[in-house]
């Protein structure tokens, strides 16, 4: 794959979609409010580092037209980036911003699924632990490969990242992320299956559902 498929700002192909996108704007005209395109560099091969989003945050990406741009998993994504050098300049939740990706590209998972394919996430407590989860149905690991899966620069199919840009820091990075939030990550793969990879947050991270009388704190 050498280019990202992007779809139009205002993509007709889901009418659910759709029928979101004209509420969202009328609510919030001054957003951006369509499909986010891709973020960095412009071929998928001549990446290092691929991140794949699962869908623009609604007062992220959806309201600014970046990924991760104006929500708090961008301020902390970007953050990391510009730790590991895969980016330059100040990260300030704008598109104007200047921020600059270097040997890396955003994109969205639907646009790296197979035909056919599907991408599930949940949000679940397990043991009074939050968890997140997203499952695909791709083509799965082998299970000796999963415990270096977080090593920095480890591959599964070399042959395969060559095609795809991967340089085994996705996975990498996500896991330094997740310390950042005293959380640890749990992946589950079968060959010809596919593969769900769990984030697991300590149970004092977890916030209490508003009641119906008290009303959410302001974004």
């Amino acid at each position: 794959m050498e280019k990202a498929s992007e779809a139009s700002r205002d993509c007709p192909l889901c009418p659910r979609l759709v029928a979101f996108r004209s509420a969202n704007r009328r609510n919030e005209p001054s957003w951006y409010n369509g499909a986010v395109a891709s973020f960095g560099q412009e071929h998928v091969r001549t990446a290092r580092l691929l991140i794949v989003g699962l869908a623009p945050g609604l007062r992220g990406a959806n309201r600014t037209g970046r990924p991760f741009t104006g929500d708090f998993a961008g301020d902390l994504l970007y953050e990391t980036l510009l730790g590991f050098d895969f980016a330059r300049g100040n990260y300030q939740a704008r598109p104007d911003d200047g921020l600059v990706l270097v040997d890396c590209l955003i994109s969205n998972a639907v646009r790296y699924t197979p035909e056919n394919g599907a991408i599930e996430v949940s949000w679940s407590k397990r043991d009074g632990e939050p968890v997140f989860s997203v499952h695909d149905t791709g083509i799965g690991i082998e299970p000796q490969h999963i415990p270096r899966l977080t090593e920095r620069f480890y591959r599964v199919d070399r042959s395969r990242s060559r095609s795809t840009g991967g340089t085994g820091l996705g996975l990498a990075i996500v896991k330094h992320v997740l310390s950042r939030h005293q959380a640890r990550l749990e992946i589950e793969s079968e060959p010809g299956k596919g593969s769900t990879f769990t984030a697991v947050f300590p149970a004092a991270r977890a916030l209490a559902r508003p009641t119906e009388h008290e009303p959410e704190p302001a974004a």
